[in-house]
């Protein structure tokens, strides 16, 4: 895999981390807010693309060889517009 992985920390329509999501996101651009993904539980929108993120530490970036990327922050709604 050449890409870059991201993991994914998922929130709720109410604001509320996902704990325990293990998704991840393999993409050879940076993705950045507004992205759509696609997963079994849904639809999510990128709202940040951080290097970290530990809210919640069950949410681990899995089978990522090297390590490389970051995290993105989803939720179920697409990001407003500023």
């Amino acid at each position: 895999m050449n890409g870059r992985q991201y993991r994914l920390a998922l929130y709720d329509a109410a604001g509320k981390v996902i704990e325990g999501a293990r998704y991840m996101h393999v993409s050879e651009d940076t993705p950045t807010p507004g992205r759509r993904i696609d997963l079994p539980g849904g639809t999510w929108f990128v709202h940040e693309v951080v290097a970290t993120w530990s809210e919640d530490r069950s949410s681990q970036l899995l089978g990522s060889d090297p390590h490389y990327g970051g995290t993105l922050v989803c939720r179920p709604e697409r990001p407003s517009e500023r």
